[in-house]
């Protein structure tokens, strides 16, 4: 089976917000492949390598639980650590070739 990037990942990278991947096992390492920076050790990305989708999905849930549970002191302070990442995978986009992982009927609109 192959690994596909999506719209769904893009769109973040696009208006500059952190994410998490609830793909196809190795979707992250895929990303780093192509030259983008993910989020470990901010945010926990060990399910990207869980071949089994139940247990890579409750393995994704508990991370945004823990997320979507941060104080909002917490927020702000992951928010300063993980700015450098977003901004990077921004510029990385909009220099990056799409077209070699979209195609063609979407890659018009990027």
């Amino acid at each position: 089976t192959s690994t596909f990037i999506s719209e769904k990942t893009w769109k973040p990278i696009m208006m500059r917000h952190p994410f998490v991947v609830a793909g196809r096992p190795g979707t992250l390492q895929l990303m780093r492949s192509i030259g983008y920076k993910t989020f470990h050790p901010y945010i926990v990305e060990n399910y990207d390598c869980t071949v089994d989708d139940n247990t890579r999905m409750l393995m994704l849930w508990e991370e945004i639980h823990r997320l979507i549970n941060l104080s909002d002191e917490e927020w702000l302070l992951l928010q300063k650590k993980i700015a450098p990442i977003i901004d990077y995978n921004y510029e990385h986009f909009l220099k990056f070739d799409k077209r070699l992982y979209l195609d063609d009927s979407i890659a018009n609109y990027f």
